[in-house]
């Protein structure tokens, strides 16, 4: 029993001699002491956010973009508060400017198709064509059809894409939509 202890004592600190070395060499990062508790953590300053939001006020937007921030520095893939800037960012003057802009490529670099909120990024960007870059562009369509692809998102996604305000953003969810369903009749012609 003691010679048992002693290999796993003599196993622990041969790790942490081993992750020490690593962080000093700078092959790998300092672990965060918030990592563990990062997923709660960042769920609360989303709460924050959406609190700030929904209370209005003078600067609602500007407690809203920091608590999505903070929730950033904790959750780096938080694609939620990085869209939450994007959309604050389209809100204060009726347009998506260069921060919002920043915030939406960002959330598709982190996280090119999100299941959880690609119905909600997908008409964003769609309402917000004109001011897209190609690069976001080019992202918004590979998540169209990654999303499509998926049974629960399929009708969803066929019905945003036939309710675009935007003009150009409308146009392109037409032929969008229109490559679904001609997709889809070709699936129903395959032999089973």
């Amino acid at each position: 029993m003691m010679g048992a202890l002693r290999i796993a004592v003599a196993a622990a600190a041969l790790a942490t001699i081993a992750s020490a070395a690593l962080t000093i060499s700078g092959l790998s990062p300092a672990p965060s002491p918030l990592r563990a508790f990062g997923p709660q953590m960042a769920a609360g300053e989303d709460r924050r956010a959406e609190l700030a939001l929904k209370q209005g006020g003078e600067d609602a937007f500007a407690q809203a973009v920091a608590a999505s921030r903070s929730a950033l520095r904790v959750t780096p893939y938080d694609t939620a508060a990085l869209l939450r800037i994007a959309y604050i960012d389209q809100q204060e003057d009726g347009r998506l400017d260069a921060e919002g802009l920043a915030a939406l490529a960002e959330s598709y670099r982190r996280v090119p198709i999100d299941r959880s909120i690609a119905l909600w990024r997908i008409r964003f960007c769609l309402e917000n064509w004109d001011r897209l870059p190609a690069e976001i562009r080019l992202a918004v369509q590979n998540e169209v059809f990654g999303a499509a692809s998926e049974p629960g998102h399929l009708w969803p996604l066929r019905m945003r894409l036939t309710h675009v305000a935007n003009d150009q953003g409308r146009v392109v969810a037409i032929l969008w939509h229109l490559r679904i369903a001609r997709s889809m009749e070709r699936k129903k012609d395959w032999p089973r």
